[in-house]
């Protein structure tokens, strides 16, 4: 019994269909808060676990504020993305166990350079290689080194479009004027940058970057 249970807890619909997503849900929030013990977690969670919910549609905005749980918005996973969406969030907001008022998260796209060069490089570059990745093309991803030259198709241009509007690139101070912008259009209360570059050196030195500008304007 124990075993057709854990095939059950880890099949899904195929293809997905978000109208199990709720009960799945509730599910993975049961076996976290001791209510659901079959079958049983192994590893157990050490303490609390908060549950978020992670969407970029009406739909999961809806879900996440009937269950009384943090929204963490996907902008760089739907760029037409637009406020609406947090406003409905918290327009359906019910408090729960874990959280009892709304809470927002906005994921978006920034990449904090060294110099204003750099970043149109690394600029072109991501979008050079999202065009291609969307666009079902099956060729590997380029160095920013290999792309200075490279041009884009208009197909390519069209695939790019939405996401140029709301991606971030530049100076620190540039990358972090965008970005609080947007964290306030989108009343948020937290923020997570994805800065997926090439090279992983420019990840992690745009990540840096980025906490140092808003280290300095806030002791500013």
């Amino acid at each position: 019994m124990a075993k057709c249970a854990s095939r059950l807890a880890l099949s899904a619909p195929h293809p997905p269909s978000f109208r199990e997503f709720p009960q799945q849900v509730a599910e993975l929030a049961g076996y976290f808060d001791g209510s659901l013990t079959e079958p049983r977690l192994s590893p157990e969670p050490a303490g609390d676990v908060p549950i978020w919910i992670l969407g970029t549609s009406p739909d999961s905005a809806m879900l996440a504020g009937a269950l009384g749980l943090p929204y963490a918005l996907a902008l760089f996973i739907n760029p037409h993305a637009d406020p609406s969406l947090t406003d409905l969030y918290r327009r359906n907001f019910r408090p729960s166990a874990q959280l009892a008022e709304p809470y927002v998260m906005l994921a978006t796209t920034a990449f904090a350079c060294d110099d204003a060069e750099r970043a149109e490089l690394l600029r072109k570059n991501y979008f050079l290689n999202i065009a291609r990745l969307l666009g079902g093309g099956t060729q590997p991803a380029v160095s920013p080194e290999d792309s200075r030259d490279m041009g884009f198709t208009e197909r390519e241009a069209m695939i790019v479009g939405a996401q140029a509007r709301i991606a971030a690139f530049g100076t620190p101070d540039t990358v972090r004027a965008r970005v609080l912008a947007l964290v306030d259009a989108f009343g948020a209360d937290e923020v997570m940058i994805s800065c997926n570059a090439y090279h992983q050196h420019d990840r992690l030195r745009a990540i840096e970057l980025f906490a140092e500008s808003l280290a300095l304007a806030d002791a500013a």
